[in-house]
């Protein structure tokens, strides 16, 4: 029987942020762990019963937003933005995990990006 540990979903991969009209819009590319290891697949399967992700917006170690996504992007308002920080940010912080069903979030992906 495997440990809860060894079910978590793995980290998202490749996190992304492009500042438009309405906002940051984040995105980043899941990963797997059963079925995930072909070359001509043009995305790995889910691997969960659901598609779901949880997204902090990080300052310093505070969180100061944090929102669930059905899938892999999710949008930053430009009000939220402002709310949380007063000023456009051209570097934010954020940490992304893939939720499952049965143990809650997986490994978290954390990281600085650039807002392009």
């Amino acid at each position: 029987t495997p440990l809860p540990t060894a079910l978590r979903p793995l980290a998202p991969v490749h996190l992304r942020a492009r500042r438009g009209a309405a906002g940051i819009t984040l995105s980043w590319v899941r990963r797997t762990r059963r079925d995930g290891d072909s070359w001509a697949a043009a995305e790995v399967p889910l691997g969960e019963d659901s598609e779901a992700y949880v997204v902090d917006i990080l300052s310093g170690a505070s969180v100061v937003r944090s929102f669930a996504t059905s899938e892999p992007s999710a949008l930053y308002a430009t009000a939220d933005e402002l709310a949380d920080f007063a000023v456009p940010q051209t570097s934010l912080a954020v940490r992304v995990a893939q939720r499952s069903a049965i143990i809650g979030p997986g490994f978290p992906t954390e990281s600085t990006l650039t807002v392009r």
